[in-house]
């Protein structure tokens, strides 16, 4: 449930926590202006931000992505990934990606093929013992 006492000055931090507080700022009425529908003159990664932030009303202690990334060119993907790093820290993320890049700074990976899992550490752990996963990770980076 969203929170409906929410604050003007709450949803400005979660902007701020989100990133989208400068994009708003360069909206010509800034909280005012028309986004389209279904935020359709938003860029993939401010639609990201903005439906993370909406989880966020809901003071949610666990959050689940689910391909976060899959949709966004490379610097909108930092973007996001840097919002869910920065969330870590405060709550449970729970990351379903394809690309080993964005999962890399995470407490545990584990490494499912064929839905059977075949690995589970952190990534400099299976970088070193798991070939499988060392070979998608080289694979990731085009090597």
């Amino acid at each position: 449930m969203i929170n409906s006492q929410i604050t003007d000055e709450e949803i400005w931090q979660l902007c701020e926590r989100v990133k989208l507080k400068d994009y708003v700022f360069s909206l010509p009425k800034k909280w005012d202006s028309v986004i389209g529908e279904g935020g359709c003159q938003l860029s993939g990664g401010q639609r990201q931000k903005l439906c993370i932030a909406r989880a966020l009303c809901r003071n949610v202690k666990v959050m689940i992505f689910d391909e976060a990334t899959s949709s966004l060119d490379n610097t909108a993907q930092d973007e996001v990934m840097e919002v869910i790093r920065d969330l870590s820290s405060r709550m449970t993320i729970i990351l379903i990606a394809h690309r080993l890049s964005t999962i890399t700074f995470a407490d545990s990976i584990i490494l499912i093929k064929k839905g059977n899992i075949v690995g589970k550490g952190r990534h400099d752990d299976l970088i070193k013992n798991n070939e499988y996963y060392k070979s998608l990770y080289k694979k990731s980076l085009g090597e």
